[in-house]
């Protein structure tokens, strides 16, 4: 295994085009840039180009979603990669492997995904060392292999993509199987990714500022962090900003700020927009409290499956405060809220299972 890491690290990553511009704001999740970039260079040939555009229809990523457009520019893709690939050109075995793990053109087929893709790997392809470390993690296509998946995160992450580093400070924020935490470890690894200005990983750095996962609770740096994803939209950043300006947490409290940005949040259906939506109702902060709009929010992040909006739906539901009472309701979401592994929720329950004739 130390063989096929050194292998893995020592190989060239020397490419270089619009082709792979556009594939590296793709994987930042920078979607209207890769498609102002890709497209030019898809109508000229560029198989990676082409690629990167069926992804961004398929997914209706920063453009409408259109699958015929996405088939098409996916064949053309494929008929250009699946020579190159042949002829060892990475960028070909990255798309080729691709293909065959969508399922969109192709039969869906993870071991060609992986075959492709590795070979991709062994030339330093960083992409496609995801994609092998994704599905060696699932046993999709291989034999599972944690130990092998966490090589090839590594390697990724060390030719600077961000999704590995995302990925490995997330494995390491907790123990998880046979790794053990290291917070600073899982700091660094985040941090390397959110410079990059990968909103995911700049959510995750700022969630652990915020809860001082690594050292004392740091809410202005929080702030900081959560505000770059926020501006990037992403709707659980936009909710946690709105959060620390509704608490005048790392920032002076300003409710209008806290509505403007939980709603934003909220009416992009995320969970966390909706849930501290629904907070604001009930605590009548930024808004006139009003119990039946709290409710109605719970409910829509409770049906998203966000445990605390189960825990406080159910509450509510139980003492009667909102639309109406209903115990046997209730029940049902604080137990949702307790296996999503709610302590709050399992403690209501259990006292509410201690009432006489309440169970």
């Amino acid at each position: 295994m130390m063989l096929l890491f050194g292998m893995l690290l020592a190989a060239s990553n020397a490419w270089a085009g619009a082709g792979d511009d556009a594939l590296n704001a793709y994987l930042l999740d920078h979607f209207d840039q890769a498609f102002k970039t890709a497209l030019p260079a898809a109508k000229k040939g560029d198989f990676l180009a082409q690629f990167v555009v069926s992804g961004i229809y398929y997914g209706g990523r920063g453009q409408p979603e259109n699958k015929k457009a996405a088939d098409d520019w996916d064949r053309l893709a494929l008929a250009r990669a699946t020579p190159a690939a042949m002829a060892g050109d990475p960028r070909g075995q990255y798309v080729l492997g691709r293909v065959y793990c969508t399922g969109y053109v192709l039969p869906e087929d993870y071991r060609q995904c992986a075959v492709w893709c590795d070979k991709a790997s062994a030339q330093g392809y960083a992409p496609a060392m995801v994609v092998v470390a994704g599905l060696l993690s699932r046993g999709w296509g291989v034999p599972k292999d944690e130990n092998k998946a966490m090589m090839y995160y590594y390697a990724a992450s060390k030719k600077g993509l961000a999704i590995a580093q995302r990925y490995l400070g997330n494995r390491f924020r907790t123990n998880t199987g046979s790794f053990t935490a290291d917070p600073k470890g899982a700091m660094t690894f985040l941090r390397q990714a959110a410079v990059q200005g990968y909103a995911p990983a700049q959510f995750d750095l700022a969630d652990m500022y915020d809860h001082g996962e690594a050292g004392p609770a740091d809410h202005k740096a929080a702030f900081e962090w959560y505000l770059k994803a926020a501006q990037q939209g992403n709707g659980s950043a936009e909710a946690a900003v709105g959060d620390m300006y509704d608490e005048g947490r790392g920032v002076a409290a300003d409710p209008a700020a806290a509505l403007m940005w939980i709603r934003k949040s909220a009416d992009e259906r995320y969970a966390l927009g909706e849930f501290y939506l629904g907070r604001m109702y009930e605590r009548g902060r930024g808004v006139a409290a009003d119990p039946n709009e709290a409710a109605k929010w719970y409910r829509k992040s409770a049906e998203l499956n966000y445990d605390e909006a189960q825990y406080a739906l159910g509450a509510m539901v139980y003492s009667g405060r909102g639309a109406y009472k209903d115990p046997a309701e209730a029940r049902k979401w604080l137990r949702k809220a307790a296996e999503n592994g709610n302590d709050k929720a399992k403690a209501l329950l259990k006292q509410l299972d201690a009432e006489p004739g309440k169970r």
